[in-house]
């Protein structure tokens, strides 16, 4: 078995500067990025062909109180990849 691991700021969506850590922390932030929707039609397709291979999605968030990220990030994957 094959494995791809692929990030998702700035490869599966668009990847928005800050000018602070805080902007990442407000609701909707996650659930707000364009999807990368070339990169992710051919890794559907990609999928498609080589069934043997898993793919995985890696990415990274600030840890903090109420944080949203983790939840908004998944639901962004959700709607992108609902296969």
């Amino acid at each position: 078995m094959n494995i791809i691991f692929l990030d998702m700021d700035g490869v599966l969506a668009e990847y928005r500067s800050f000018e602070s850590p805080e902007q990442y922390l407000q609701p909707g932030y996650y659930e707000s990025l364009k999807p990368h929707q070339n990169v992710i039609d051919g890794i559907k397709q990609f999928k498609k062909e080589n069934t043997d291979v898993e793919i995985y999605v890696i990415s990274a968030y600030y840890v903090a109180p109420g944080a949203v990220a983790p939840q908004e990030k998944r639901a962004w994957l959700q709607e992108q990849f609902p296969e």
